[in-house]
C-alpha cells in the first residue's frame, strides 16, 4: 500500500512539473509585413513584440521594418503575443496574434507552435487631414434619458436634449425610449430604443470598426452610401428569458448625415456629417459617443488628436 502511495505521489509530481507549451511556452518565429491603408509598403516602422511566456514573464523584441516593410522576430511564448507598430505620420496599430498553428500535442513534441515562419500582416493608417470635430459623450459626459415613452429631440452638436428637456437647439435625432425592470427580479427587464432622423435626406449607415488602429473609423463619410432613416434596438427579457435581442453590432459604428437642406428640385445642397459609437446597453443613460463636423458639406471624419 505504501509503495502504491509513493508511486502515486511521484506520478502526480511528474505530471505537475511536466512540460506544457501553454504554461512553459514554445518557440515561434514570425514575420510581420506592414503596409499603409492603400497597400503601400511602410519601411522604418517601429515594431515592439511582447511574447507572453507566463503570467509573470514576458520576452520583448524590438526593431524596425526593412525596405520591404517586413520585420522578423523569434521568441518563446504560450501561443500569443502583443504587437505594437508605430511610425511618425501614421496612427499606431496594435495586434494580438495567435501563433497556435499546431495542436498542443504536437507543440509538446516539437517544442514550437509552427513548422514554418508565421506571416502577420499589419496596416498603418496614414494621418491625412485631421479635422476639428466636436467630440461628445462617453464616460465623462453621460446623458440620462429625461423621460420614457415620449419622443425627444437630441442635438448632436451640443450633445444635449432639446427643450423642454435640455438646451439643445436642433433635433438631429428623434429618440423614443422605453425601459422596465421587475422590482422583484433583476433578470426580468425590457428595453426599447427607437432612433429616427429628422429631415428628408438625413440618415445613418453602419461601418465596420478598425479595432487594430488608433484611428478606428473611416476617414470620410460616404455620400453615396444608403442612409437609413430609422433604427430600432430591443432587448426583451420580461419573463427572465431573452425572447428578442436587437442591438448595435459591437464591431460597427454609425456615420450620420444631418441638418440636410434641399433645393426646389429636392436635391441635397448642404449637410453636416459625423460619427456615433453606441453601446446599445439598456438602462437610464444614453450610452453614446459622438463626433460632429461643424463645417457644412465637409465629409472629413478624421479626428484631430485621435479618438477619445
Amino acid at each position: 500500500m505504501k509503495l502504491l502511495s509513493f508511486i502515486f505521489i511521484i506520478g502526480f509530481a511528474y505530471n505537475s512539473f511536466a512540460y506544457s507549451p501553454i504554461i512553459d511556452g514554445a518557440s515561434v518565429d514570425f514575420r510581420i509585413n506592414v503596409t499603409d491603408d492603400i497597400g503601400e509598403v511602410v519601411h522604418n516602422a517601429s515594431i515592439s513584440v511582447v511574447f507572453y511566456t507566463a503570467p509573470e514573464k514576458v520576452d520583448v523584441k524590438r526593431g524596425v521594418t526593412d525596405k520591404k516593410g517586413s520585420f522578423w522576430a523569434k521568441g518563446r511564448c504560450i501561443g500569443e503575443a502583443y504587437v505594437l507598430v508605430r511610425k511618425d505620420g501614421y496612427y499606431e496599430t496594435k495586434l494580438t496574434p495567435s501563433f497556435r498553428k499546431l495542436s498542443v500535442k504536437d507543440a509538446i513534441k516539437l517544442r514550437k507552435w509552427s513548422n514554418n515562419t508565421i506571416q502577420i500582416n499589419a496596416i498603418l493608417k496614414k494621418r491625412r487631414n485631421p479635422a476639428r470635430l466636436i467630440l461628445k459623450g462617453g464616460t465623462f459626459q453621460e446623458l440620462k434619458y429625461p423621460a420614457t415613452n415620449v419622443v425627444m429631440g437630441l442635438d448632436l452638436k451640443k450633445f444635449d436634449w432639446c427643450p423642454p428637456y435640455g438646451k439643445g437647439e436642433y433635433d438631429d435625432l428623434q429618440i423614443k425610449y422605453d425601459f422596465w425592470r421587475s422590482p422583484t427580479n433583476w433578470f426580468q427587464v425590457y428595453s426599447h430604443l427607437d432612433i429616427t432622423m429628422t429631415n428628408k435626406l438625413d440618415g445613418v449607415y453602419l461601418a465596420h470598426t478598425d479595432d487594430f488602429s488608433k484611428m478606428n473609423r473611416c476617414y470620410n463619410a460616404d455620400t453615396n452610401a444608403v442612409y437609413l432613416k430609422a433604427l430600432e434596438y430591443v432587448y426583451d427579457r420580461k419573463t427572465g428569458t431573452v425572447v428578442r435581442d436587437i442591438e448595435m453590432p459591437r464591431d460597427k459604428y454609425m456615420v450620420f448625415r444631418t441638418r440636410t437642406k434641399v433645393n426646389d428640385r429636392g436635391e441635397l445642397v448642404s449637410a453636416n456629417y459625423g460619427l456615433i459609437f453606441e453601446k446599445s446597453e439598456y438602462g437610464i443613460k444614453l450610452n453614446m459617443r459622438t463626433a460632429f463636423n461643424p463645417i457644412q458639406n465637409d465629409t472629413n471624419l478624421e479626428c484631430e488628436g485621435g479618438w477619445w
